[in-house]
């Protein structure tokens, strides 16, 4: 190959081509490439050390030591930076050779810009770092199996859950062989299916041996990825550990078990007992002389009371755990009203319950729990009252699709910063001692009823306790605007 056709060569190549004379370390002749590269021309690069071409903080410093090993036979690669005259420093991969050049051997060196390839790999490691912090943080990992070899690969977390090696598991078998025996055929089963089409992904829940011989819930989600001649090819999914929720869920069965517990004694065995000691009070009044049987007579108000409360329980317990809505019924609202504002004055013989303008004959979806709800909301007011006599109002007005009924009290208040979180389950009152369930009962019951509560201040002082119930005869289910 004569000189012009080497050189039409050179200048063919995508890389810069710098050829140094091996002896004095001078570059003896560059490509155009090069010199768009370096930032200068042919005449400026041709002459100057070769060494000299790189930045001072690169990897080029032993140049010459490099130039000897080319000499010996041996190819040589490194990576540096550049810095052009134009100030647009470039971070390069150069690889040397020798080579026979007019019958002299020379060293050439093979100069890529790999500065465009390095942002790539550093957004790469970025996105690494990122998915990284992301499986560690949501307890995950992704996974991807070989379906012909069962050889799989997966990111590291996946093993570290389980408190092993990633080192420790090469196939798909190293994995389900930990598998609690009683899902392990489920399991099986659910990876089978979505292999044979029969679902559309891969989506189990089971339990996994860990390093210290417990056991973990996963649940794995996959689908077929690549196929082969239509058939799965490789599988890819993502595993989430989800013992947390499951102990969650173990709880609340538990609870579940008690509360089902709480209601048969509620219901049965306290109803039981109450209803015989109805019968011996029915006795007492008939034969206890007329002083007495005033106070007794109010006795089995109070345990007349109590037993049907008990009928009511079943009800609002479903609509505490909410598995199906109360059953309601039409309720006359004022005699409701009428008997919580009586027991609310025999309750505080220092309290003044009033009814500020006649209650209207209006009916309300409800049931026998609505007693309950201004029993609480009656109770709520004199309770937390800061006054020796405190005095609490009650009002209803009839606004045709609802009624509006207000509880207005003179004491503290309600700050308003707690204003919605006195409803939440828990919530006590100012200074409370009782279960701080009584508002949220009262929220719980009036939403199931399709109605709302709220709270609003009330002038000079005190609180103003709203409940607005939709009215029979409007038939929806409204709310305050």
């Amino acid at each position: 190959m004569n000189q012009t056709a080497v050189a039409e060569f050179c200048e063919a190549l995508p890389d810069a081509l710098v050829v140094a004379d091996p002896e004095t370390g001078a570059v003896a002749q560059v490509n155009e490439r090069a010199c768009e590269l370096f930032g200068r021309d042919e005449a400026a690069l041709v002459g100057e050390r070769f060494g000299a071409l790189w930045d001072e903080g690169s990897d080029a410093g032993a140049i010459e030591e490099r130039i000897d090993r080319v000499l010996d036979g041996e190819r040589v690669s490194f990576e540096g930076w550049i810095d052009p005259p134009t100030g647009d420093r470039r971070f390069v991969e150069v690889r040397l050779a020798s080579a026979r050049v007019g019958g002299e051997t020379t060293v050439v060196a093979s100069v890529r810009d790999t500065g465009e390839r390095r942002v790539y790999e550093q957004e790469l490691e970025q996105y690494r770092r990122r998915l990284d912090g992301a499986m560690f943080a949501g307890d995950l990992a992704w996974w991807e199996m070989d379906v012909e070899t069962g050889a799989v690969q997966f990111h590291e977390h996946k093993a570290q859950m389980l408190g092993y090696s990633p080192e420790r598991f090469d196939t798909y078998e190293d994995f389900t062989e930990l598998v609690h025996p009683d899902d392990y055929d489920r399991a099986m089963a659910a990876m089978r299916g979505h292999l044979e089409g029969d679902t559309e992904k891969y989506d189990v829940e089971y339990r996994i041996e860990t390093a210290d011989g417990s056991y973990r819930w996963f649940h794995d989600v996959g689908g077929v990825t690549q196929w082969d001649d239509g058939r799965p090819r490789k599988v890819t999914g993502i595993v989430i550990d989800v013992s947390s929720r499951k102990e969650a869920e173990r709880r609340l069965r538990e609870k579940n078990e008690q509360l089902v517990l709480l209601n048969r004694l509620v219901r049965h065995d306290i109803r039981n007992d109450m209803g015989v000691a109805l019968g011996w009070l029915n006795v007492a009044v008939e034969d206890a002389a007329p002083e007495v049987r005033e106070r007794l007579e109010r006795v089995e108000d109070a345990a007349e009371h109590a037993v049907e409360l008990t009928h009511s329980v079943r009800d609002l317990m479903n609509v505490i755990e909410g598995d199906e809505p109360a059953e309601t019924e039409p309720v006359e609202l004022r005699p409701v009203l009428e008997s919580q504002v009586e027991r609310a004055r025999e309750s505080d013989e220092h309290a003044t319950v009033e009814v500020a303008a006649p209650l209207p004959d209006v009916t309300v979806r409800a049931n026998a729990m609505l007693s309950s709800v201004f029993d609480n909301l009656l109770t709520n007011a004199v309770r937390h009252s800061d006054r020796e006599s405190p005095t609490v109002t009650v009002e209803a007005d009839d606004r045709g699709e609802t009624v509006r009924v207000a509880v207005a009290d003179d004491g503290p208040g309600v700050p308003d910063d707690r204003k919605e979180e006195i409803f939440a389950r828990g919530e006590q009152g100012i200074e409370s001692s009782g279960s701080g369930l009584g508002l949220y009962l009262v929220a719980t019951l009036v939403d199931a009823y399709g109605g709302d509560v709220w709270v609003e201040d009330r002038e000079p002082t005190g609180a103003l306790f709203y409940v607005e119930l939709p009215t029979v005869e409007a038939g929806r289910d409204e709310r305050r605007p």
